[in-house]
């Protein structure tokens, strides 16, 4: 497996995956990357009147509508012709503006959250296993050894 050594895709632009199981997904990354035939960047005319966060946004809320737009079964592709045909709302500037950083922050706040979850679970894992070491159930460090006499692993329909 090889490597790029350039970009095509500048920071913040939104990409859409155009091909397989992720088809119709919206992306954005907080650096350069190296976007492939199989993905599609959307960016703002320069200088035009839309803003590149807000227009990842829209595109995020328009990801039921662009599955849509999937051809195939196996395979599915998304052809470009059919996203530029999508109308979106275009408030003025600062508005976008608004609206993206006000998006940011309440994702910002769930991968935060999604953290937290993740955390949560570990520690579940880990307190059911420390308590069934501590009540014999199992043997070895930290309850990764065998079953304790006396304990079997029974099919759950048991």
């Amino acid at each position: 497996m090889g490597y790029y050594v350039e970009s095509n895709t500048k920071p913040l632009m939104a990409i859409i995956s155009a091909t397989g199981a992720s088809c119709g997904w919206v992306s954005r990354y907080d650096m350069e990357v190296f976007r492939t035939a199989d993905n599609i960047a959307v960016s703002p005319k320069p200088d035009g009147p839309l803003t590149s966060p807000y227009l990842y946004h829209i595109l995020v809320g328009l990801r039921p509508a662009i599955e849509t737009m999937r051809t195939g079964m196996a395979q599915p592709h998304l052809d470009k012709r059919g996203l530029s045909a999508l109308e979106i709302p275009l408030p003025p500037l600062e508005a976008q503006q608004a609206i993206a950083a006000e998006l940011d922050a309440q994702a910002a706040a769930l991968a935060g959250l999604e953290k937290a979850a993740e955390a949560v679970e570990k520690a579940k894992k880990v307190a059911l296993e420390n308590a069934l070491y501590a009540r014999g159930h199992l043997r070895g460090v930290s309850g990764s050894g065998e079953l304790a006499e006396g304990v079997r692993m029974v099919p759950l329909g048991e």
